[in-house]
């Protein structure tokens, strides 16, 4: 799913209130317990700008708690003790082995298209079926990704390998 277009609509925000929500939708539609979602940016430094600052102001402590030391939100047992784990891209392959039943990316056209495919197969989790596995983007036009997320999500031109019916834009407005 990509949300994008224009710049003020609530694109960051609605990356990480989503990806959070599904750790606790899966814990609780599945008893999957300490269920990770991923919040990516090409940096830490924008991490910090777009996503953290917010987080700590946004997030009440009754869901949760905010962890420096590990750049990551996680919830309260009650919640299902998941997290919204914030990572770098610099060098997506440094999450090979990693898994998160969600995966984020904001301002995903800042990236190369090899990241969007690279972190695609870090996407699943035990205990939760594969349907509910998914991957979100927010952006707006412009970077080094862009034509290819213009190619698949606006222009709907697609690969033989690629299922058309897997991608869905949302206009901000």
């Amino acid at each position: 799913i990509m949300y994008g277009g224009a710049m003020g609509g609530g694109k960051s925000r609605w990356l990480r209130w989503t990806l959070l929500s599904k750790s606790i939708l899966l814990a609780g539609r599945y008893g999957a317990r300490g269920v990770e979602t991923m919040l990516a940016c090409e940096s830490y430094v924008a991490l910090r700008d777009r996503q953290i600052v917010k987080i700590r102001t946004e997030f009440p402590d009754w869901l949760g708690v905010w962890k420096e030391s590990a750049r990551e939100f996680r919830l309260h047992d009650r919640w299902g003790g998941g997290a919204l784990v914030l990572r770098n891209l610099a060098d997506p392959q440094q999450y090979l082995s990693s898994e998160f039943a969600c995966i984020g990316i904001d301002e995903a056209t800042r990236n190369r298209a090899s990241v969007r495919i690279d972190l695609s197969t870090r996407v699943r989790w035990p205990s939760v079926p594969a349907h509910e596995f998914k991957m979100l983007y927010a952006t707006n036009p412009g970077g080094i990704g862009h034509a290819e997320y213009h190619r698949l999500f606006l222009l709907r031109r697609f690969q033989p390998e690629e299922d058309g019916s897997e991608y869905i834009y949302i206009s901000a407005r």
